[in-house]
């Protein structure tokens, strides 16, 4: 999602390098925006888990209704997974040639 996304504001990252912006500046608010959509899941997730864990424990066995492997580290696992997914689309955001994309 983060890579499509990067992909659609090709100018716009362009028109801000072109304009004085700092690669790591760019790095930062491509970053920012792969945060915030984890953020927003793993909250929402924890939520529904929280909401659900009764029928979840009839899901999955040895879960207990408070287990906190399920309800910490799954959470940390998945936010850092998706931090270093954000890592790729980032990078390749620095690297948009501001000439080139606002020209063609």
């Amino acid at each position: 999602m983060l890579s499509y996304t990067v992909a659609q504001r090709a100018r716009e990252i362009a028109l801000r390098m072109a304009l004085g912006a700092s690669p790591s500046r760019i790095l930062r608010l491509v970053l920012v925006q792969g945060v915030t959509a984890t953020g927003s899941g793993v909250t929402l997730g924890l939520a529904a888990a929280c909401w659900r864990r009764k029928s979840l424990r009839s899901l999955v066995y040895g879960i207990s209704l408070h287990d906190p492997v399920s309800f910490v580290a799954a959470p940390i696992a998945l936010a850092a997974l998706m931090l270093a997914a954000s890592v790729a689309p980032a990078l390749r955001a620095v690297r948009i040639n501001p000439v080139s994309t606002l020209r063609g």
